[in-house]
């Protein structure tokens, strides 16, 4: 069993990760950290990150970036 996490835009998927089982807060986290390019001011490109209610969108560490 493997899990996709996309990151996604107006053009596409312009990030992406794959693994065997499934994704953690860490997990998460370093796909954040690694693989997202930084967030624009609005109303730029890229200026609006939206996630569901997934536990693990809402850890402190997150939210500190």
């Amino acid at each position: 069993r493997y899990s996709i996490l996309p990151a996604m835009d107006i053009n596409g998927c312009f990030a992406l990760s794959i693994k065997e089982g499934l994704f953690d807060g860490e997990d998460f986290l370093s796909f954040v950290v690694h693989k997202l390019p930084r967030t624009e001011d609005w109303p730029g490109p890229r200026s609006v990150l939206v996630l569901d209610n997934c536990a693990t969108h809402h850890s402190q560490a997150l939210r500190e970036i």
